[in-house]
């Protein structure tokens, strides 16, 4: 970054500006004194004096500009702080959101695999259900066989009680009977 050397190059400046113009007093000092003997000095007092004033304005702008540079330089380091903490809290809440994402990735994939197991079983449970309502059907048929003979039957045994009771021979299990 550029911003602390050109603080660095201020100071430097701002140093050899405060030699300059101390040496430029001296000097316009010593001129003075060196031509006070001469009808111009009158002359030369008003310009040393303004010389002097604009010296002094000098010297309060350099110190009203050096001020300025320790704020700028204080908003600086406040900036730079505060910048370098936003983006500290940026990667943070970018680690913090990543690790979000992942966990949400996972807890789908997750929530996907328990489906499709969910399907498989699913599928399996129907095709037991389809098969316990074959075996079913096939047991109502089978039982309603079983009735119909045993109701065939029932009427056989009583057609030969009947047939027997009335004095009639009857056929039993392939023996004809007849009553005595």
């Amino acid at each position: 970054s550029s911003f602390p050397h050109a603080f660095e190059r201020w100071e430097m400046l701002s140093s050899r500006w405060e030699g300059l113009t101390g040496y430029w007093v001296s000097r316009l000092e010593q001129n003075r004194q060196e031509l006070s003997h001469l009808p111009l000095e009158q002359e030369m007092s008003r310009q040393i004096t303004d010389l002097a004033a604009a010296g002094a304005n000098l010297f309060q702008a350099l110190i009203e500009l050096q001020r300025l540079r320790a704020s700028s330089e204080r908003k600086f380091q406040r900036w730079f702080f505060e910048t370098r903490a936003d983006q500290e809290r940026a990667r943070e809440m970018s680690s913090e959101l990543e690790r979000f994402l992942r966990v949400e990735r996972q807890q789908r994939a997750d929530a996907v695999a328990q489906i499709k197991k969910l399907e498989k079983e699913k599928t399996t449970a129907e095709t037991m259900v389809e098969e316990t309502r074959r075996e079913l059907q096939i047991s109502r048929e089978e039982c309603r066989r079983a009735w119909e003979e045993l109701g065939r039957r029932e009427q056989e045994e009583r057609e030969i009680t009947t047939s027997l009771k009335d004095g009639h021979p009857a056929l039993v299990g392939g023996v004809q009977v007849t009553p005595m």
